[in-house]
């Protein structure tokens, strides 16, 4: 992701969701990879999935929201 090399990250953190799927964290990092390539639809996807592993993360309710409100 430093390397804004969004593509491959995407592919790695979709990996991690596959070996870690009750993981909130993983989601919430996927859906930061294609909110960086603009895929807005994706990125609330795994946000929500996120959200529904743990529902007390502020900061994925609150992009979450920021998100659904356009």
């Amino acid at each position: 992701m430093n390397q804004k090399e969004y593509d491959i990250a995407i592919e790695v953190f979709k990996i991690n969701t596959v070996l870690y799927p009750n993981s909130s964290n993983t989601f919430d990092s996927l859906a930061e990879a294609f909110l960086k390539k603009e895929d807005t639809l994706n990125a609330i996807e795994n946000l929500k999935k996120a959200l529904a592993i743990n529902p007390e993360n502020r900061n994925v309710k609150r992009t979450l929201k920021k998100l659904t409100k356009k």
